[in-house]
């Protein structure tokens, strides 16, 4: 019957289709009454979940106002924002003002070249190198003088041999070379101080002898007392101040071998060293011992390794009590092992085989026993140079002898240089020598340098061995030819080892978090994804390496200043990096492929990232050309050139992209042509907290300073002998926002509200909810509430103390500078108002409780309004039995109850129009076979008249 679509009775001429759609229209009516009021249902469910959603945006904020970080949030203001300004950045309780005194900005190392006449002409071929780190004058830090507590800042007085008196005031001095500064460049005496063996050595260059070199301190002071310099009063015109460096419990290890440290294979699982005794006790020493990890699934757990001296040498005495000790020797400058046993064994301490630590050579106690004892060699370089040791990168230069000298007189002396362990012992050793040959520093400070002073020019200098050990050799003096000077050249001095920091890569920029892949020369690879935090170290890197598929062995390179990674698979192809999806394995220099080298003994495929980068120059080649390839690098060192107008003004000069100490750069041109010197020193900015004669100092790479108040970053701009106070106080920033949003999302609430429940008399119509008491209760209940005064809570008890006021359509205004004050002058109690009590998000008390503090057990703290609130709205609008909740619920029912309906009237008035078409047909049926049979008698009728 479906198929019926006649709209036109054929026979009778009836409109079938409109009069049966107008028989069931009659009939629908009840059907449509029924689809629109759940339409309004539907409508009227929309208005409860857009005001429930309201509420909610209410409960959001009252959470933020009940929160304690509300009303614990700092603000910090500087009194000087040119000077320096500082932020909160973190958690922070400080209150009040703090002074400081800004007494450096950070600043780049920078160098200058001497002039050409072209920047385009050649300057004649050579090499050009320069790298980050520490040069061999650095020698030790000002803050491991005297066991740690450095230098006592104050003035003190020091009259040269004329008789003139100085003040020198160190209060802000804060490196050896602020020591040394303020004494040199004091314009009253003539007196040179220099770092000289494990102190100061001071000069008197007056010539004359009119009193004696005499230095005192000032009233109660002790700044001469921590420089090793009290009590001087000698006519001698060179003196050398007390031994200020020496090994101590509390140093860090971090700090030994030139801040190279010592390496501990923790990592390994396999130990640290391997000791045997006289009586035949041996043993293996972990000194970071696995506590956990035993049983099945467990995870293994390692105690924390030994960070300072003390801690070490208690670690290795604990092996054998009363049979092995380890101990500091008198002169503070190495460590002694001592086997306490008795027997015919052989005492031996050895670092575990079979690990990649090297634990008893750092310690210094790889040296042959005697009677039972091992005396280590020097553990720390000297006020100003470094450990023998720590050249050859970190290998030592080996077993120094004799060393035969010519100078051009033709003079001649032998000079054993067996007992140096310090690059200055050796200088000081040559200069004691019977030959008019002067031992410095060379230019560039990465070895040393041997000048002829006997005006003679007949002879030839002459440096050569005079020992089986080669010594010239080793020290990259040996010579014998006409000239009036001969240079080491980089001796190599260790920059970096197991222990750096990656943050302390690049001249302190780092690397880049990210990953990168490794593949040997057999296909292998290993990718790392690798990330870190300020306290990773190369050591982790290395470690992730050798953990690889890969087989591949990462490792300090022999100079001591890069890294290189050795192939180990011995296959046919090329090992090779590539990056991933950042820069991590150029910024390790890393990134790239092999070459063929020799190492020990075997041909491998190796992959070299040197930190001393060395620029080799061709004949032709230009400053121009230079300054190219050193911007080329991009290793953060930029070139550029300058022109001083003078006849040879093209000049080069050379800048740490890195400020502060971390950036200082090395610069060695000695086989250019070009000699350079340094124009302005790396520097780190420099603050000082309180009174800038008696405050502590505080130091920083980058002119930020971070938690010198917890929680606080500051920044400085320039230096300025005006002190500047920051003041930490109370911030009312997110109270005021907390109350703003609160007002603003109530105020949409009751906006929403008031537009839904109107009544319009002139149109007479009513709005959705006009008549619904779930949400009259629910305003009602909201507005008892923002008018009602809570009790116990202190002054604050009412919105309206605060500034938040009801209008007469119930909508909320909000002053905040009323807030703003009573912040101010009672802030506990604006705590208090918003959040005291505790949450009991399991126990939500009925409105009316809410009101009637007497109808239930009140907490020790009253809650809160942001708490009542809180509860309040979940009461209203919460999942569950919430008023609107169940409201919502009830709509719903009744709208899936009445769609089932129409569901099924619709079914009903379908079948009916179906069957009133087929009755309509079937009259239509009907009718013409009533009108063919009338025919046939017409027809007949005619017929038989027509016979008759």
């Amino acid at each position: 019957m479906a198929g019926i679509t006649t709209g036109i009775g054929l026979i009778t001429g009836i409109p079938i289709a409109d009069t049966v759609d107008q028989l069931i229209e009659l009939e629908a009516v009840s059907r449509n009454n029924l689809a629109s009021r759940t339409e309004t249902l539907l409508e009227e469910q929309l208005a409860v979940n857009e005001l429930t959603a309201f509420l909610y945006s209410i409960k959001t904020v009252t959470a933020s106002l009940s929160s304690d970080t509300t009303f614990d949030r700092r603000t910090v203001t500087s009194n000087d924002e040119s000077i320096m300004t500082a932020r909160v950045t973190g958690s922070t309780e400080a209150d009040g003002d703090t002074t400081y005194t800004v007494l450096q900005t950070a600043q780049p190392n920078q160098w200058l070249a001497n002039g050409v006449f072209d920047q385009t002409a050649s300057l004649g071929g050579g090499t050009f190198s320069f790298r980050f780190g520490p040069r061999v004058t650095d020698g030790t830090p000002l803050e491991l003088f005297n066991e740690g507590t450095g230098l006592e800042r104050g003035s003190f007085q020091i009259t040269d041999r004329s008789g003139v008196t100085g003040t020198i005031d160190l209060s802000t001095a804060f490196t050896l070379e602020d020591v040394l500064d303020e004494i040199n460049n004091n314009t009253s005496i003539n007196v040179i101080a220099e770092a000289h063996g494990d102190g100061i050595r001071l000069t008197d260059r007056t010539g004359k002898s009119d009193s004696n070199l005499i230095v005192s301190e000032i009233g109660l002071g002790e700044t001469a007392a921590s420089l090793g310099l009290v009590g001087i009063n000698t006519s001698d015109t060179m003196v050398d101040g007390d031994d200020l460096i020496g090994l101590y419990e509390g140093m860090s290890l971090e700090l030994l071998n030139d801040g190279q440290g010592v390496d501990l294979a923790w990592e390994a699982e396999l130990g640290d060293l391997e000791y045997t005794l006289a009586d035949g006790t041996t043993g293996t020493l972990d000194l970071t011992p696995q506590i956990g990890g035993f049983e099945e699934d467990e995870e293994a757990v390692y105690a924390d390794p030994p960070k300072t001296l003390g801690e070490l040498v208690e670690a290795i005495n604990a092996a054998e009590p009363g049979k092995l000790q380890v101990e500091i020797a008198p002169d503070g400058e190495r460590l002694i092992a001592k086997d306490l046993t008795a027997g015919a064994g052989t005492f031996e301490l050895t670092s575990k085989d079979g690990t990649m630590s090297d634990l008893i050579a750092d310690l210094g106690l790889d040296g042959t026993p005697v009677a039972g004892e091992i005396t280590g060699r020097r553990l720390m370089g000297g006020s100003g140079s470094v450990l023998l040791s720590s050249l050859n990168g970190g290998a030592g230069l080996g077993t120094l002898g004799t060393l035969d000298l010519t100078d051009r007189s033709g003079a001649t002396d032998s000079v054993d240089l067996s007992g140096a362990e310090t690059l200055e012992e050796a200088i000081d050793l040559i200069n004691a020598a019977g030959v008019d040959l002067v031992a410095s520093y060379n230019q560039a400070e990465n070895g040393i340098r041997l000048t002829d002073t006997s005006g003679a020019t007949a002879g030839n200098l002459i440096v050569a061995n005079g020992d089986a050990t080669n010594t010239a050799d080793l020290l990259g003096l040996t010579i014998d030819e006409a000239t009036d000077s001969v240079d080491s050249g980089d001796q190599h001095l260790q920059v970096i080892s197991r222990q750096t920091k990656l943050a302390d890569l690049n001249g302190g920029k780092g690397i880049s978090d990210g990953d990168f892949t490794i593949i040997d020369a057999s296909g292998a690879y290993t990718t790392l994804d690798f990330s870190h935090n300020e306290t990773a170290t190369l050591d982790q890197l290395i470690m992730a390496v050798s953990q690889g598929t890969a087989q591949v062995r990462l490792e300090i390179n022999e100079t001591g200043d890069g890294l290189r990674i050795i192939d180990e698979s011995g296959g046919t192809g090329t090992l090779r990096v590539e990056e991933g999806d950042s820069t991590t394995a150029a910024d390790l220099g890393l990134l790239g492929e092999s070459a063929t080298e020799t190492i020990e003994g075997e041909e491998k495929q190796v992959l070299r990232a040197n930190g001393n980068h060395q620029i080799a120059l061709d004949a032709e080649d230009s400053l121009e050309d230079l300054v190219e390839k050193i911007n080329d690098l991009d290793v953060g060192v930029t070139g550029s050139i300058f022109n001083d107008g003078s006849a040879n003004g093209y000049r080069l000069m050379l800048r740490s992209n890195t400020p502060g100490q971390k950036g200082e750069i090395l610069v060695d041109s000695s086989e250019l042509g070009l000699s350079f010197r340094e124009t302005v020193e790396a520097q780190d900015a420099l603050i000082s907290i309180g009174d800038p004669e008696a405050g502590v100092l505080v130091a920083s790479s980058d002119n930020t300073f971070e938690e010198v108040i917890p929680g606080v970053t500051f920044e400085v701009y320039k230096a300025s002998d005006e002190p500047v106070t920051l003041t930490v106080s109370r911030s009312d920033v997110s109270v005021v926002a907390g109350a703003q949003v609160l007002v603003e999302n109530y105020n949409r609430f009751i906006e929403h509200y008031n537009e839904l429940s109107k009544y319009d008399e002139a149109t007479n119509t009513a709005g959705l909810l006009f008549k619904d008491t779930n949400t009259r209760w629910a305003v009602n209940d909201l507005n008892l509430l923002l008018t009602d005064s809570i009790s116990g809570v202190g002054s604050v008890k009412t919105l309206s103390q605060v500034g938040i006021t009801m209008n007469s359509n119930g909508t909320l205004t909000f002053d905040e500078n009323t807030l703003k004050e009573v912040f101010v002058e009672s802030p506990e109690d604006l705590r208090a108002f918003f959040a005291s009590g505790e949450r009991d998000d399991d126990s939500v008390p009925t409105m009316e409780e809410l009101l009637n503090e007497d109808a239930w057990t009140a907490p020790s703290e009253p809650d809160g309004f942001a708490i009542r609130l809180e509860r309040l709205v979940e009461s209203i609008a919460g999942i569950g039995t919430s008023a609107f909740a169940q409201r919502n619920e009830a709509l719903e029912n009744q709208i899936v109850n009445n769609e089932r309906r129409i569901v099924r009237m619709d079914v009903h008035l379908e079948s009916k129009r179906e069957r009133l078409l087929a009755d309509f047909f079937a009259m239509e049926s009907a009718i013409a076979k009533l009108n063919n049979n009338l025919t046939v008698v017409q027809e007949l009728a005619t017929s038989w008249e027509s016979s008759d």
